[in-house]
């Protein structure tokens, strides 16, 4: 396996960047898939409680969902 230096300056490399431009590039995608895999909310108590009797009596699923399965 290629070490991650060589991987990194070759692929710069095609796309005409430095390494430094290609390391910006890949942590700035890497920060952005981070903050958009996650999702943080807050809830009082008691929307707290209703959500998560939400989640413990889910609905059957109806025909359109079946229909995907």
């Amino acid at each position: 396996m290629p070490k991650p230096t060589r991987t990194v300056d070759a692929t710069s490399s095609t796309l005409g960047k430095t390494h430094g431009e290609a390391m910006a590039d890949s942590a700035q995608r890497h920060a952005i898939d981070l903050r958009l895999g996650r999702c943080l909310f807050t809830l009082d108590d008691g929307c707290y409680g209703a959500f998560v009797q939400a989640l413990d009596h889910l609905p059957e699923p109806g025909p359109r969902l079946r229909a995907r399965s």
